[in-house]
């Protein structure tokens, strides 16, 4: 009994260590989507509840601070804003290569 009482003592410590960490979290992802231009706000759920909602400066909303992490990190992670920037350069070298071609048929 001795033994359980004191495995629920460090796991009591150890669960308010987290929450707190966990929270912690929570602010400064919540700081860091606020820096980047991100707005907040109280929506009306249809049962009347209140929950909050996350906004992308482009206007799109989550519901949940994981779900506006993961949609940040989707579109802000270097490796696909770098995947991105190689698409794009290499759709405007397909564009340049087929405008060359459409020039030159037009010189014939």
């Amino acid at each position: 009994m001795e033994e359980q009482n004191a495995r629920r003592g460090r796991g009591q410590g150890n669960d308010e260590e987290q929450r707190s960490m966990a929270k912690e979290l929570r602010i400064k992802a919540k700081d860091q989507l606020r820096s980047l231009w991100w707005t907040f706000s109280m929506k009306v759920k249809y049962n009347g509840r209140e929950e909050l909602c996350y906004t992308e400066p482009r206007g799109r909303s989550h519901i949940s601070l994981i779900t506006a992490c993961k949609a940040y990190l989707l579109h802000h992670t270097p490796s696909t804003t770098m995947q991105t920037s190689s698409i794009n350069k290499k759709k405007e070298m397909v564009k340049c290569r087929l405008h060359h071609m459409h020039v030159r048929r037009l010189q014939q």
